[in-house]
């Protein structure tokens, strides 16, 4: 095991290195404060830290045990002198795994160690047991959703999310009645026997007809509840199982990608929505904060290096508000300033400045259309639209590797006319392949939901809102993006821009 010690004073930290070396131990360095504690942890990545509560700098050990359990995942045994209750309610929050107090001997030292890092080993089966299991129920296609004793709900899995169109975050903690709306003739007493049904046994109700969360449209759904029982055989609450029914027969894929559109076209205008009502509450600050300055710049009697000093925050005010103002623009319905664009441009300029900060690893092959690709946009949303998608691309490749950015035009046939013809519509394409770590098969129908990452492996890939703001941006153009991806092969993103001649 490797064992990193922060303790101030000296002489006990080359004591307890010793002993640990005699024990057989790998002591991965010492540190006498806090911030150098902190850079050898993010360098060594110890099994357990040695840690003393009370250190000279910034930070005092249970900050820096704080800062070691969530972003390291490295548990602490704390070196303390004292025991009292005061220290005890200190550290306690930090969740120590054990407490060596001054002074000690060898044999009460290393039993502290060997516990705390038997306890980490069990602790790690745990979060690794309970990860795995969250990963197959939010996999299935059946929603799942976990309701207490006073019918509150405590759980959804991402079918549950994608089939009642509510969030989690939205639906925590509320009475599973105004989440699991049913519309029928007789809706009261199958809600009523549905969430008061005989604790004894299961109960499944057929073809329920499930109203979405927007209120506009509804979804037949096959529905199991089974109650929840601690050790003891009590009651705990129980667990709804339910599928839409209409999959038992299949639907077309046009239909399910109308469901998917209309399912983020739901989720963008609650973004949007969300952002409109940050950025009022935000520029009315701004705006007061601004009034405020100027009449301390305009006073008169302030010095120099002041009123310098009040340009400046004036200024950062400013680009604050133009900052929200441009997100704001990005989840519109319709382009701000539209005007003609020929792609082939737009997207060679992104490219030659964006190569200039890829790493060396990284290389872009870029290939245009032979004839120009002209589209009708707001030339900064559809910039920051490519670039996003572009990002994404690079975020992939953490090891460097090829980003293939292409441009066509493409004819679709969408409908048939009045006489039983097809008639096709032209678009512009910016391809952006990348050969990097790809996307689970389950998880691409949410890559594009707000705070939304890929995570593979403990790393994330993307940083939560681009894809969103990207797709926000392509609906309000008239086009939309298209996703394919094997993973650990890559993914290629297509946007699709209506084209004008």
């Amino acid at each position: 095991p490797r064992i990193l010690i922060v303790e101030d004073e000296k002489i006990i930290a080359e004591d307890i290195q010793d002993s640990l070396l005699s024990f057989g131990y790998d002591v991965v360095g010492s540190a006498s404060s806090g911030e150098q504690a902190l850079g050898l942890a993010e360098r060594a990545r110890p099994d357990l830290a040695l840690m003393d509560i009370n250190l000279d700098g910034v930070y005092d050990g249970t900050a820096v045990a704080r800062m070691f359990r969530e972003s390291y995942g490295i548990p602490v045994v704390y070196l303390t002198a004292y025991a009292d209750e005061e220290t005890l309610k200190k550290v306690a929050p930090t969740v120590p795994l054990g407490f060596i107090l001054k002074p000690y001997n060898d044999r009460e030292l290393r039993s502290a160690i060997e516990i705390a890092l038997y306890r980490n080993t069990l602790e790690k089966q745990q979060s690794e047991k309970k990860d795995w299991q969250l990963s197959a129920i939010h996999s299935m296609e059946e929603g799942v959703i976990a309701v207490d004793e006073k019918n509150n709900i405590k759980f959804m899995n991402c079918a549950a999310e994608r089939i009642t169109g509510w969030m989690f975050l939205e639906a925590h903690e509320k009475p599973i009645g105004e989440i699991i709306r049913l519309q029928r003739s007789d809706a009261s007493k199958a809600l009523a026997e549905l969430f008061d049904f005989d604790r004894q046994s299961c109960v499944r109700l057929s073809n329920m007809k499930l109203v979405k969360a927007d209120d506009s449209s509804a979804v037949s759904i096959d529905v199991t509840a089974s109650p929840i029982r601690d050790s003891h055989g009590d009651y705990r609450g129980f667990t709804l199982t339910f599928r839409d029914a209409s999959t038992r027969w299949g639907i077309p894929e046009n239909e399910l990608q109308a469901q998917r559109q209309e399912l983020m076209h739901e989720k963008m205008q609650a973004l949007h929505e969300l952002i409109e009502g940050l950025a009022h509450g935000i520029n009315n600050s701004l705006s007061g904060s601004i009034g405020f300055l100027e009449l301390l710049r305009r006073n008169g009697q302030i010095e120099e290096e002041f009123e310098k000093w009040a340009h400046l925050a004036i200024s950062g005010c400013h680009d604050a508000s133009a900052l929200i103002n441009k997100v704001r623009g990005f989840c519109s319905t319709l382009p701000q300033n539209p005007m003609p664009l020929d792609l082939n441009d737009l997207v060679s300029n992104i490219i030659k400045k964006a190569s200039k900060i890829l790493a060396p690893e990284t290389s872009v092959e870029l290939k245009v259309s032979s004839v120009p690709v002209w589209i009708l946009g707001d030339q900064s949303a559809v910039e920051q639209a490519i670039m996003n998608v572009f990002n994404n691309a690079v975020f992939a490749l953490p090891e460097g590797g090829t980003i293939a950015v292409r441009i066509s035009r493409e004819g679709l046939q969408e409908y048939e006319d009045g006489t039983g013809g097809e008639v096709t519509s032209n678009y512009c394409v910016v391809s952006i392949r990348d050969t990097g770590v790809g996307i689970d098969p389950e998880m691409i129908g949410r890559i594009f939901d707000p705070f939304y990452t890929t995570v593979q492996d403990g790393k994330i890939y993307g940083k939560g809102l681009g894809l969103t703001l990207a797709y926000g941006t392509m609906a309000s153009h008239g086009g939309w993006i298209n996703v394919e991806s094997v993973k650990g092969e890559g993914s290629t993103f297509r946007l699709f821009f209506p084209e004008i001649s």
